[in-house]
């Protein structure tokens, strides 16, 4: 195994919904392609608990975006970032403003993975496989290998 494979980093990929829900005046799509932000409860319901340093997302049945994250605040109103979001307090959140977008060289398909499904990836072997289901399943076994 590799160093490089020992240390690339780790990326969250989630799935991006289209619509807007009830009250706001933004999608979760414009969100991210427009304002540049994205936000998750804090460590609850599979969410993580340390904030991010890349992620992903996924439309349309395959990967669409990768971001490497350049800002983290902790929030409990998103309206105070967003404003076409209710005024309204939430529970703690992280909102990341997103940074640099890296590359797809390729189509990336979603694979075998629940539809809303959340996944844990190393980055270079996202990069290098067809699918996401696969990078999930390779990274995961890379990281069992070395246990």
């Amino acid at each position: 195994m590799s160093l490089q494979n020992l240390i690339s980093p780790w990326i969250y990929v989630v799935v991006l919904s289209k619509n807007t829900p009830l009250e706001w005046k933004i999608s979760y799509l414009d969100i991210v392609l427009k304002k540049k932000f994205y936000f998750h409860p804090i460590g609850i319901n599979g969410w993580p608990k340390e904030p991010l340093t890349y992620i992903g997302f996924r439309y349309n049945g395959k990967l669409q975006h990768i971001y490497q994250i350049k800002k983290v605040n902790i929030i409990t109103n998103p309206h105070d970032y967003i404003k076409e979001i209710p005024n309204l307090s939430w529970e703690p959140c992280y909102l990341y403003e997103l940074g640099e977008g890296i590359p797809l060289t390729k189509e990336i398909r979603n694979g075998r993975i629940f539809p809303s499904g959340r996944l844990w990836c190393k980055l270079d072997i996202l990069l290098a496989s067809d699918t996401i289901s696969e990078a999930f399943y390779a990274s995961k076994e890379e990281t069992d290998s070395i246990k």
